[in-house]
């Protein structure tokens, strides 16, 4: 990743201007559209644009919080999913289900937070504690991801006994967007803008993390304090983001990493936007795939395993160009 970032010319400033214009453009849509939905109670319509927005904005939160881990760990491996983040917040989602024969729609994001912050400190903790590595942070990852996702899938038919008729719990496991619903999206918005409003801020202390902690004390920001801030926001927005939709995986991994390939720089200036605009992108072109393949012969196909299928290659690409950039 060190070896994109460069100064920028007038030409990349220019750039720049244009990815931050399009990147606010798409959200002042997305506000427009939902300002517009508002008025109506009822029909296809409704249900259509609410989940097109989820799509979008869940999409566009995992890819964000994918940029920032990958940036502050100095980690390109780094990624929602595969540091445990979605697994410990379906944990905790599930557990909450479990204990509350009634659940508010006001805390499952807050029961999924929970459980993707405690699932991300102890991805960490793990990760570096034996050395710190790519390598270790993926496999502590995965490890704490296998051990909560089993637990959760215990918990799902403990809770499918009691009651039989939830089809959110299951789209949980998967990732589905075919629950959407208002509440979902009254949440993920705010959160949107919310992260818009902090690339502003968060951009350049990113880009000094990649260079070195010294290099970041050294222009005056505090390197453990702002690996701490991203670690936070992006465990939480995509905690939220899983309460909303469930499990997608790649989309925070691969996102960045088609925004470096396409910009040939590690400048979060340029790749927090661009990286955020594909992940909204991917999952609602996954979104449409699912509701057209196969649909002749089993039904509609989870969002979360189209992007699955297409995701799992590119890793395995991305990973390999990474060993030859070394």
């Amino acid at each position: 990743m060190r070896k994109y970032m460069k100064p920028l010319g007038d030409k990349e400033f220019i750039r720049a201007v244009r990815i931050r214009f399009a990147f606010l453009t798409m959200l002042f849509s997305a506000i427009l559209v939902l300002s517009s939905y508002l008025f109506i109670n009822q029909g296809h319509f409704y249900y259509r644009v609410n989940r097109a927005l989820l799509g979008l904005l869940s999409g566009f939160i995992f890819a964000y919080s994918g940029s920032m881990l990958q940036s502050s760990l100095r980690n390109p491996l780094a990624d929602p999913y595969l540091l445990g983040i979605g697994g410990g917040a379906l944990l905790s989602i599930y557990m909450y289900y479990l204990v509350t024969p009634t659940p508010s729609v006001l805390y499952i994001p807050l029961a999924a937070s929970i459980g993707g912050l405690l699932a991300l400190l102890l991805t960490i903790l793990i990760a570096e504690a034996v050395g710190g590595s790519d390598v270790a942070y993926v496999l502590s990852g995965i490890g704490i991801t296998s051990f909560s996702s089993g637990v959760a899938i215990t918990l799902y038919y403990f809770i499918l006994s009691r009651a039989p008729h939830t089809p959110y719990i299951y789209a949980m496991l998967i990732g589905s967007l075919v629950d959407a619903t208002k509440w979902k999206v009254d949440f993920l918005l705010p959160l949107t803008l919310a992260l818009v409003f902090l690339y502003f801020l968060i951009a350049k202390p990113l880009n000094t993390l990649i260079i070195g902690d010294e290099y970041a004390s050294q222009l005056g920001f505090n390197a453990k304090y702002v690996r701490l801030i991203t670690a936070v926001v992006a465990g939480l927005s995509s905690s939220i983001a899983i309460s909303a939709i469930g499990m997608i995986s790649f989309i925070g991994l691969v996102s960045p990493h088609i925004a470096r390939l396409l910009l040939r720089t590690s400048d979060n200036r340029f790749i927090i936007p661009l990286a955020s605009l594909t992940g909204a992108l991917i999952l609602s072109l996954s979104d449409i795939a699912a509701k057209t393949f196969l649909s002749w012969s089993v039904g509609e196909v989870p969002a979360g395993v189209i992007t699955s299928v297409f995701g799992a290659p590119l890793y395995v690409v991305l990973v390999l160009r990474g060993y030859k950039w070394r």
